[in-house]
């Protein structure tokens, strides 16, 4: 089976993508600057074991007091 060079482009950005919006959403909960989240999460989406791991550190990380609960 051959993958074609530009389709494994099209499905690295749109995990990048993903996974920048994923940050932001988790950072304003679990951290104080959800920028610096976002955008250090969607740029380990490069290497998708890192970004896996970044992701499951964030998710059992506890929520910060100050954030508000919906």
């Amino acid at each position: 089976m051959n993958i074609d060079t530009t389709l494994l482009v099209q499905i690295i950005l749109s995990a990048m993508l993903i996974l920048t919006i994923v940050g932001y959403y988790l950072g304003k909960k679990k951290t104080g600057k959800p920028l610096l989240t976002a955008i250090s999460l969607g740029v380990s989406g490069i290497i998708p074991i890192v970004a896996l791991v970044y992701l499951l550190v964030l998710l059992f990380k506890p929520d910060i007091a100050g954030s508000e609960s919906s």
